[in-house]
C-alpha cells in the first residue's frame, strides 16, 4: 500500500474532483473540491471510507474507477512520452515491491499494452445494506450481474 502515494508522484498527480469530505484526514480535501492529489492525498482518497461520506466500500470502489480513468490515460501518454517511464517508476517503487519479474521485461511489456484498446470499467449495479452482524453489505443486482457477466466473458458475434 505504500507503492500508492509513490505511483500517483510518478504520475505528476491525478486530478480528481472530490465528492465526499476528506478534511478530518486533509483540511484541503473538503467536498466539491477540485485538486490534483500529492502522495498521501491519494492514498486517503483511495483506501479510506470510514468516516467519508456514507463509509460504504461502494462509494470507495467509485472513486477508485475515478481514479483510475483518469491515471491511466495519464500513464498512457507518459509511456508514449518517455520511454524510460516505466523503468523510472519500477525503481521508484522497489521498496513497495516484491516481484521476480525483472525491470527489461516490464518496460516491453508496458510498451506493448500502452497501444491496446482499453475497455471501460464494468459495474455491477445494486445495493446497500446493514447486515445482521452490523456490517454493512453490498446486494448486487440479479440483472446487473448478469450483464457485467456477459459482457466480461462474451464477444458479440457481429
Amino acid at each position: 500500500m505504500s507503492g500508492i502515494s509513490i505511483l500517483n508522484d510518478q504520475l505528476g498527480g491525478v486530478q480528481v474532483t472530490l465528492q465526499d469530505d476528506f478534511s478530518a484526514y486533509d483540511a484541503s480535501m473538503r467536498s466539491g473540491v477540485t485538486l490534483t492529489l500529492s502522495g498521501q492525498q491519494a492514498e486517503y482518497y483511495l483506501r479510506y471510507r470510514y468516516g467519508v461520506g456514507d463509509q460504504t466500500n461502494s462509494a470507495r470502489l467509485k472513486r477508485q474507477r475515478a481514479y483510475l480513468e483518469t491515471a491511466k490515460d495519464i500513464a498512457v501518454q507518459k509511456v508514449k512520452d518517455s520511454s524510460s517511464f516505466v523503468r523510472d517508476v519500477f525503481r521508484a517503487l522497489d521498496d513497495s515491491l516484491i516481484t521476480d519479474v525483472r525491470s527489461g521485461y516490464i518496460v516491453n511489456l508496458a510498451n506493448k499494452v500502452a497501444g491496446y484498446r482499453i475497455l471501460p470499467i464494468l459495474q455491477i449495479e445494486g445495493e446497500n445494506r446493514i447486515g445482521d452482524n452490523g456490517l454493512n453489505e453490498f446486494y448486487p443486482d440479479a440483472d446487473s450481474l448478469m450483464q457485467v457477466l456477459i459482457e466480461a466473458c462474451y464477444e458479440s458475434a457481429q
